[in-house]
Protein backbone atom coordinates (compact mmCIF):
# COMPACT_ATOMS: atom_id res chain seq x y z
CA UNK A 1 0.00 0.00 0.00
CA UNK A 2 1.24 3.79 -1.05
CA UNK A 3 2.13 6.21 1.62
CA UNK A 4 -0.92 8.23 0.21
CA UNK A 5 -2.99 5.36 0.34
CA UNK A 6 -2.28 4.41 3.41
CA UNK A 7 -3.22 8.37 4.47
CA UNK A 8 -6.44 8.46 2.77
CA UNK A 9 -7.03 5.17 5.06
CA UNK A 10 -6.72 7.23 8.32
CA UNK A 11 -7.92 10.93 6.93
CA UNK A 12 -11.47 8.51 6.13
CA UNK A 13 -12.13 7.19 9.52
CA UNK A 14 -14.81 8.97 11.37
CA UNK A 15 -13.03 8.95 14.38
CA UNK A 16 -10.43 11.38 12.59
CA UNK A 17 -13.32 14.05 12.06
CA UNK A 18 -14.11 14.39 15.67
CA UNK A 19 -11.02 16.00 16.48
CA UNK A 20 -10.30 19.65 15.84
CA UNK A 21 -9.15 21.43 13.04
CA UNK A 22 -5.98 21.88 15.11
CA UNK A 23 -5.60 18.38 16.20
CA UNK A 24 -6.26 17.13 13.23
CA UNK A 25 -3.35 19.26 11.62
CA UNK A 26 -0.75 18.00 14.41
CA UNK A 27 -1.98 14.71 13.57
CA UNK A 28 -1.64 15.20 9.42
CA UNK A 29 1.64 17.27 10.15
CA UNK A 30 3.53 14.24 12.84
CA UNK A 31 2.15 11.89 9.73
CA UNK A 32 3.94 13.55 7.09
CA UNK A 33 7.39 14.26 9.03
CA UNK A 34 7.59 9.94 9.93
CA UNK A 35 6.39 8.77 6.93
CA UNK A 36 7.35 10.85 4.34
CA UNK A 37 9.93 13.27 5.16
CA UNK A 38 12.23 10.77 6.04
CA UNK A 39 12.27 8.76 2.75
CA UNK A 40 15.19 8.99 -0.09
CA UNK A 41 13.02 11.32 -2.62
CA UNK A 42 11.87 13.65 -0.34
CA UNK A 43 15.24 14.34 0.56
CA UNK A 44 16.44 14.98 -2.95
CA UNK A 45 14.22 18.51 -3.01
CA UNK A 46 15.31 21.49 -2.55
CA UNK A 47 14.35 22.97 1.45
CA UNK A 48 11.57 25.48 -0.64
CA UNK A 49 10.59 22.69 -2.81
CA UNK A 50 9.94 20.64 0.85
CA UNK A 51 8.26 23.63 2.06
CA UNK A 52 6.20 23.75 -0.99
CA UNK A 53 5.05 19.61 -0.80
CA UNK A 54 4.55 19.99 2.78
CA UNK A 55 1.94 22.45 2.55
CA UNK A 56 0.78 20.96 -0.07
CA UNK A 57 0.40 17.76 2.16
CA UNK A 58 -0.94 19.49 4.52
CA UNK A 59 -4.53 21.36 3.35
CA UNK A 60 -7.37 20.16 3.70
CA UNK A 61 -8.52 16.94 2.31
CA UNK A 62 -10.86 17.40 -1.11
CA UNK A 63 -11.44 13.91 -2.03
CA UNK A 64 -12.33 12.05 1.71
CA UNK A 65 -14.36 14.61 3.24
CA UNK A 66 -17.38 12.93 5.57
CA UNK A 67 -21.13 13.03 4.07
CA UNK A 68 -23.48 14.98 5.55
CA UNK A 69 -26.45 13.79 7.77
CA UNK A 70 -29.60 15.23 8.61
CA UNK A 71 -29.29 14.98 12.48
CA UNK A 72 -25.81 16.12 12.57
CA UNK A 73 -26.54 19.20 10.58
CA UNK A 74 -29.47 20.07 12.99
CA UNK A 75 -26.81 19.93 15.61
CA UNK A 76 -24.20 22.10 13.76
CA UNK A 77 -27.12 24.81 14.01
CA UNK A 78 -28.03 24.82 17.18
CA UNK A 79 -24.23 24.66 18.04
CA UNK A 80 -24.11 27.87 15.94
CA UNK A 81 -27.02 29.63 17.71
CA UNK A 82 -25.32 28.96 21.18
CA UNK A 83 -22.25 30.93 19.92
CA UNK A 84 -24.04 33.38 18.69
CA UNK A 85 -25.34 33.92 21.73
CA UNK A 86 -22.21 34.04 23.87
CA UNK A 87 -20.77 36.33 20.84
CA UNK A 88 -23.76 38.92 21.48
CA UNK A 89 -22.56 39.02 24.83
CA UNK A 90 -19.21 39.20 24.72
CA UNK A 91 -19.61 42.41 22.55
CA UNK A 92 -22.03 43.68 25.77
CA UNK A 93 -19.43 42.72 28.34
CA UNK A 94 -16.49 44.44 26.09
CA UNK A 95 -18.61 47.83 25.49
CA UNK A 96 -18.48 47.41 29.40
CA UNK A 97 -14.44 46.90 29.00
CA UNK A 98 -13.78 49.67 27.60
CA UNK A 99 -14.23 52.67 30.11
CA UNK A 100 -13.73 50.20 32.62
CA UNK A 101 -10.12 48.96 31.70
CA UNK A 102 -11.42 45.90 31.34
CA UNK A 103 -12.80 45.56 34.53
CA UNK A 104 -15.94 44.29 34.07
CA UNK A 105 -15.03 41.14 31.67
CA UNK A 106 -12.02 40.48 34.63
CA UNK A 107 -14.34 40.06 36.87
CA UNK A 108 -16.37 37.94 35.25
CA UNK A 109 -13.52 35.86 34.18
CA UNK A 110 -12.43 36.13 38.14
CA UNK A 111 -15.78 35.29 39.84
CA UNK A 112 -18.20 33.38 36.84
CA UNK A 113 -15.18 31.34 35.17
CA UNK A 114 -16.35 33.69 32.00
CA UNK A 115 -14.52 33.05 29.15
CA UNK A 116 -16.13 32.73 25.32
CA UNK A 117 -13.22 32.29 23.73
CA UNK A 118 -12.78 28.78 25.26
CA UNK A 119 -16.39 27.73 25.27
CA UNK A 120 -16.05 28.14 21.87
CA UNK A 121 -13.68 26.29 21.15
CA UNK A 122 -15.68 23.54 23.24
CA UNK A 123 -18.23 23.90 21.39
CA UNK A 124 -16.55 23.69 17.80
CA UNK A 125 -15.25 20.04 18.88
CA UNK A 126 -19.09 18.92 18.38
CA UNK A 127 -19.65 19.82 15.21
CA UNK A 128 -19.75 16.89 12.59
CA UNK A 129 -17.10 15.78 10.82
CA UNK A 130 -18.84 17.36 7.54
CA UNK A 131 -19.04 20.77 8.87
CA UNK A 132 -15.45 20.50 10.39
CA UNK A 133 -14.47 19.45 7.23
CA UNK A 134 -15.87 22.34 5.33
CA UNK A 135 -15.13 25.45 8.22
CA UNK A 136 -11.29 23.82 7.26
CA UNK A 137 -11.35 24.36 4.05
CA UNK A 138 -12.42 28.26 4.22
CA UNK A 139 -9.83 28.79 7.48
CA UNK A 140 -6.80 27.19 5.62
CA UNK A 141 -7.27 29.60 2.87
CA UNK A 142 -4.63 32.72 2.68
CA UNK A 143 -5.51 35.10 1.02
CA UNK A 144 -8.96 36.91 0.29
CA UNK A 145 -10.20 35.71 -3.44
CA UNK A 146 -9.48 31.89 -1.80
CA UNK A 147 -11.22 32.94 0.73
CA UNK A 148 -14.21 33.65 -1.42
CA UNK A 149 -13.90 30.75 -3.43
CA UNK A 150 -14.21 28.41 -0.34
CA UNK A 151 -16.56 29.52 0.92
CA UNK A 152 -18.64 29.38 -2.66
CA UNK A 153 -17.74 25.83 -2.32
CA UNK A 154 -18.94 25.23 0.98
CA UNK A 155 -21.69 27.21 1.28
CA UNK A 156 -22.47 25.76 4.47
CA UNK A 157 -19.54 28.26 6.17
CA UNK A 158 -21.56 30.84 4.55
CA UNK A 159 -24.69 30.13 6.25
CA UNK A 160 -23.25 29.59 9.96
CA UNK A 161 -21.13 32.80 9.58
CA UNK A 162 -24.39 34.47 9.13
CA UNK A 163 -26.13 32.92 12.07
CA UNK A 164 -23.62 33.53 14.42
CA UNK A 165 -23.11 37.15 13.28
CA UNK A 166 -27.39 37.62 13.43
CA UNK A 167 -27.41 38.58 17.68
CA UNK A 168 -24.87 40.81 17.43
CA UNK A 169 -26.28 42.54 14.45
CA UNK A 170 -29.11 42.71 16.67
CA UNK A 171 -27.65 44.41 19.09
CA UNK A 172 -25.94 47.00 16.60
CA UNK A 173 -29.74 47.55 15.39
CA UNK A 174 -30.75 48.21 19.05
CA UNK A 175 -28.34 50.97 19.50
CA UNK A 176 -29.03 52.11 15.85
CA UNK A 177 -32.88 52.52 16.99
CA UNK A 178 -31.92 54.55 20.04
CA UNK A 179 -29.43 56.89 18.40
CA UNK A 180 -32.21 57.54 15.60
CA UNK A 181 -34.51 58.26 18.08
CA UNK A 182 -32.65 60.79 19.16
CA UNK A 183 -32.29 62.41 15.78
CA UNK A 184 -29.52 60.76 14.10
CA UNK A 185 -29.37 59.58 10.52
CA UNK A 186 -30.39 56.33 9.42
CA UNK A 187 -27.28 55.22 8.41
CA UNK A 188 -25.36 57.21 10.56
CA UNK A 189 -26.68 55.55 13.78
CA UNK A 190 -26.15 52.06 11.44
CA UNK A 191 -22.66 52.51 11.28
CA UNK A 192 -22.23 53.60 15.24
CA UNK A 193 -24.07 50.86 16.17
CA UNK A 194 -22.09 48.05 13.70
CA UNK A 195 -18.96 50.00 15.36
CA UNK A 196 -19.85 50.01 19.10
CA UNK A 197 -20.31 46.50 18.84
CA UNK A 198 -17.42 45.85 16.97
CA UNK A 199 -15.47 47.78 19.12
CA UNK A 200 -16.91 45.65 21.89
CA UNK A 201 -15.73 42.42 20.50
CA UNK A 202 -12.66 43.67 20.12
CA UNK A 203 -11.93 44.74 23.42
CA UNK A 204 -13.30 41.38 25.09
CA UNK A 205 -10.83 39.61 22.94
CA UNK A 206 -8.21 42.29 23.90
CA UNK A 207 -8.22 41.54 27.75
CA UNK A 208 -8.77 37.57 27.76
CA UNK A 209 -5.18 37.44 25.79
CA UNK A 210 -3.35 39.26 28.19
CA UNK A 211 -1.64 38.16 31.08
CA UNK A 212 -3.30 40.75 33.73
CA UNK A 213 -6.83 40.03 32.19
CA UNK A 214 -7.44 43.96 31.65
CA UNK A 215 -7.23 46.99 29.30
CA UNK A 216 -5.21 49.95 29.47
CA UNK A 217 -5.40 52.77 27.82
CA UNK A 218 -3.81 51.73 24.54
CA UNK A 219 -5.79 48.65 24.23
CA UNK A 220 -8.96 50.03 24.59
CA UNK A 221 -8.03 52.49 21.81
CA UNK A 222 -7.20 49.77 19.45
CA UNK A 223 -10.41 48.19 20.22
CA UNK A 224 -12.14 51.51 19.60
CA UNK A 225 -10.00 51.89 16.51
CA UNK A 226 -11.58 48.72 15.11
CA UNK A 227 -14.80 49.63 15.81
CA UNK A 228 -14.17 53.21 14.13
CA UNK A 229 -12.95 51.46 10.78
CA UNK A 230 -15.73 49.12 10.74
CA UNK A 231 -18.28 51.30 11.38
CA UNK A 232 -16.54 53.49 8.51
CA UNK A 233 -16.76 50.40 6.12
CA UNK A 234 -20.71 49.97 7.26
CA UNK A 235 -21.17 53.71 6.55
CA UNK A 236 -19.80 53.44 2.93
CA UNK A 237 -21.19 49.76 2.33
CA UNK A 238 -24.74 51.19 3.27
CA UNK A 239 -24.89 53.97 1.22
CA UNK A 240 -23.81 51.77 -2.05
CA UNK A 241 -26.68 49.29 -0.83
CA UNK A 242 -29.05 52.13 -0.28
CA UNK A 243 -28.07 53.65 -3.97
CA UNK A 244 -28.70 50.17 -5.44
CA UNK A 245 -31.58 49.64 -3.69
CA UNK A 246 -30.13 46.68 -1.49
CA UNK A 247 -32.41 45.31 1.71
CA UNK A 248 -30.16 46.40 4.75
CA UNK A 249 -30.89 43.67 7.40
CA UNK A 250 -29.97 46.09 10.34
CA UNK A 251 -32.40 48.81 9.37
CA UNK A 252 -34.50 45.81 8.87
CA UNK A 253 -33.80 45.03 13.08
CA UNK A 254 -34.26 48.45 13.81
CA UNK A 255 -37.80 48.61 12.48
CA UNK A 256 -37.15 51.08 10.12
CA UNK A 257 -38.48 48.79 6.95
CA UNK A 258 -36.30 47.82 3.54
CA UNK A 259 -35.69 51.45 2.77
CA UNK A 260 -35.02 52.67 6.45
CA UNK A 261 -36.79 54.99 8.34
CA UNK A 262 -36.67 58.07 5.76
CA UNK A 263 -38.62 57.16 2.74
CA UNK A 264 -39.00 59.19 -0.65
CA UNK A 265 -36.71 61.58 -2.44
CA UNK A 266 -35.10 62.97 0.79
CA UNK A 267 -34.34 59.72 2.64
CA UNK A 268 -30.33 59.49 0.91
CA UNK A 269 -29.77 63.37 1.99
CA UNK A 270 -30.64 63.68 5.35
CA UNK A 271 -30.04 59.71 6.43
CA UNK A 272 -26.46 60.88 6.69
CA UNK A 273 -26.67 63.56 8.75
CA UNK A 274 -28.28 64.72 12.47
CA UNK A 275 -31.45 66.28 11.95
CA UNK A 276 -34.30 64.52 10.60
CA UNK A 277 -35.24 67.41 8.51
CA UNK A 278 -38.48 67.03 6.52
CA UNK A 279 -37.93 63.18 6.55
CA UNK A 280 -40.88 61.31 7.29
CA UNK A 281 -42.10 58.25 8.96
CA UNK A 282 -44.70 56.46 7.80
CA UNK A 283 -47.11 54.91 9.84
CA UNK A 284 -47.62 51.06 10.10
CA UNK A 285 -51.14 50.31 11.17
CA UNK A 286 -54.36 51.11 8.52
CA UNK A 287 -55.91 54.12 11.11
CA UNK A 288 -52.27 55.38 11.18
CA UNK A 289 -52.07 56.17 7.61
CA UNK A 290 -55.41 57.31 7.38
CA UNK A 291 -54.64 59.74 9.69
CA UNK A 292 -51.40 61.05 8.56
CA UNK A 293 -53.12 61.36 5.03
CA UNK A 294 -55.57 63.41 6.65
CA UNK A 295 -53.17 65.64 8.48
CA UNK A 296 -51.15 66.29 5.62
CA UNK A 297 -54.06 66.90 3.15
CA UNK A 298 -55.16 69.99 6.45
CA UNK A 299 -51.58 71.46 5.85
CA UNK A 300 -51.59 71.20 2.16
CA UNK A 301 -54.92 73.13 2.24
CA UNK A 302 -54.33 75.56 4.69
CA UNK A 303 -51.05 76.04 3.03
CA UNK A 304 -53.61 76.77 -0.27
CA UNK A 305 -51.88 74.50 -2.06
Amino acid sequence: MGLQSQWDKIAGNQKYWHYSPKERANIKAAWFDENIAITPEFEKYSPDDQGTLRDHFLKPEESVSPDRTFGGTVADIGLTAVKSVIGAGEAAVGIADIPTMGHVGGIMQDWLGYEPGKAREILDKFYSPAQKAAFEKVEWAKVFIETVTEAVKNPSTIAHMTLESLPAMMGGAAIAKKLGALGMGELLSLAIGEGLVSAGMSAEGIRAETEDKRLTPVRSGMALATGAITGAISLAGAGVARKFGFVNPEALFAGWGIKGRCAGRRSAGNAFGWPHGRCIQYPSSDQGRRQYQYRHYRRRSDNGI
